[in-house]
């Protein structure tokens, strides 16, 4: 699940919108509860993931600019 937040640029500290993905822990603890606690384990790397992804927040003036020829 995406969502969108309001954080503070790293670099000069002005509040700027920030996509977020974040596991769907309703889903998660569904799935936990009809495996009986098996899912517990892809709950927990999903959650690892969405942790060691999070964006380095910049805002438009600090973030360098993408250009065409640096791919997508």
């Amino acid at each position: 699940m995406i969502k969108h937040e309001l954080r503070s640029c790293g670099g000069c500290g002005e509040l700027t919108t920030v996509a977020v993905k974040r596991p769907n822990h309703v889903l998660h603890a569904v799935m936990s509860i009809l495996t009986c606690g098996l899912w517990l384990v892809v709950w927990a790397l999903a959650g690892m993931e969405a942790a060691a992804s999070r964006p380095k927040v910049r805002c438009v003036r600090c973030a360098p600019k993408k250009r065409w020829w640096d791919g997508w």
